[in-house]
């Protein structure tokens, strides 16, 4: 469903954010990109759904959806193939003074329609999408409290359901646990992977955490440098060569087993 072809993003700083990324995504995998921060996760994301049409950055190469380009795609058509895909955020980008409910039903505006959901005219159909995804996230209860009064792991997990209500066929995650602790983390990407077993939405979650990269996903790519260095599922990467080609020689084996370690024991 999804596919990159000699892709490189320069940024007009000058900065090269990706260099030559070749990869190919079918529907229904759960991939995780690894890879420390800077690496070119998040510009790799954004070219999925043609966010990056708006920094003024050069695109070379062809980024397919469906066969279709997204980098030269028009605006009108961007936004149709937005529809389909869900967005995660790191920061969770939830309008804090709203409802849990309200946010979650900002994923049915590309079904409603920006003034209709502007003035709040979401049909019973549309809130009912939005209870059965907060429900799939287990804070069903939480859906008239606002936004605010919630935990870090709560407001990802309401970021988890507004993605839902889009009923997309594909979710990005951009660094969703970066900024909660281990245990929330694991709880988070288990709802997300739950989601793509049960549902078979092809879901791609950007990770630094090595742990959690190999705890989650079926297929890892690894990118360092803005360059994609590796590309294997998780049952065939050795450990060894995660950490050398993710870190580098500036973490030795010996600090990256404690920091394992600590990871797994937390």
């Amino acid at each position: 469903m999804l596919k990159f072809e000699n892709v490189s993003v320069t940024y007009p700083s000058g900065t090269q954010a990706l260099k030559n990324v070749n990869l190919e995504v079918k529907e229904g995998e759960f991939i995780v990109i690894a890879g420390v921060s800077g690496a070119g996760k998040s510009t790799l994301l954004r070219c999925i759904n043609g966010l990056i049409e708006y920094t003024g950055a050069q695109i070379d190469g062809h980024v397919y959806f469906d066969g279709e380009d997204v980098a030269r795609a028009s605006r009108r058509r961007v936004r149709e193939i937005r529809s389909q895909v869900g967005m995660i955020f790191q920061e969770f980008n939830l309008v804090k003074r709203s409802s849990v409910m309200r946010n979650v039903l900002a994923g049915r505006i590309p079904k409603v329609g920006s003034a209709k959901a502007l003035f709040g005219m979401f049909r019973p159909e549309d809130k009912k999408i939005a209870l059965a995804s907060l429900d799939r996230v287990g804070i069903v209860e939480k859906a008239k409290q606002r936004a605010d009064k919630l935990s870090g792991g709560q407001m990802q997990r309401v970021g988890i359901a507004r993605a839902l209500a889009q009923e997309p066929r594909l979710i990005l995650a951009d660094e969703p646990v970066a900024s909660l602790d281990p245990i929330t983390a694991r709880i988070v990407l288990e709802h997300l992977k739950a989601i793509n077993e049960e549902s078979g939405i092809t879901t791609i979650v950007n990770l630094h955490d090595t742990v959690l990269a190999r705890a989650f996903g079926d297929r890892i790519v690894g990118i360092r440098d803005s360059t994609i260095i590796f590309d294997e599922p998780v049952d065939q990467l050795d450990e060894g060569t995660f950490e050398e080609a993710i870190y580098g020689a500036a973490l030795s084996s010996h600090e990256y087993r404690k920091v394992s370690k600590r990871s797994d024991e937390q």
